[in-house]
């Protein structure tokens, strides 16, 4: 009996082991996972982040007294420079490369033979003539 509880112990602590190190493996793997992602992210934003050019920064206006009287319980609209536009937004794809787009299918087939022009043997006869 003493022998079959200490081999029933040496599985359990085993299982134990294997259990708390396949746990810790896998917190270890979520973590970088997360540490990765969070990078990756950063970075895109670092990449994708442009200065606005000095031009369209917002400009404060104070709104005149028609435009307070008459606008009073909303809030007021920002205005942008050179022409009151908002700013310009960053495309994210590049337009492609005349180099990579495909042929179009007209460059690609072979030009038509003119169909005016008898090709029996009459007509080549009285050519001929």
């Amino acid at each position: 009996m003493n022998l079959y509880y200490y081999f029933y112990q040496a599985i359990v602590d085993l299982i134990n082991e294997i259990a708390s190190v396949h746990l810790s493996a896998a917190g270890h793997a979520i973590k970088q996972l997360i540490d990765h992602t969070a990078e990756e992210l950063e970075f895109k934003l670092m990449k994708t982040s442009i200065p606005r050019p000095q031009e369209l920064v917002l400009i404060e206006e104070d709104p005149s007294d028609e435009e307070r009287d008459c606008f009073s319980t909303l809030a007021p609209l920002p205005k942008f420079g050179i022409g009151h536009s908002p700013p310009p937004r960053h495309k994210t794809k590049t337009p492609v490369s005349a180099s990579r787009r495909p042929k179009s299918v007209a460059k690609d087939k072979p030009a038509k033979k003119d169909r005016s022009r008898g090709s029996s043997r009459s007509s080549i006869r009285s050519k001929a003539k």
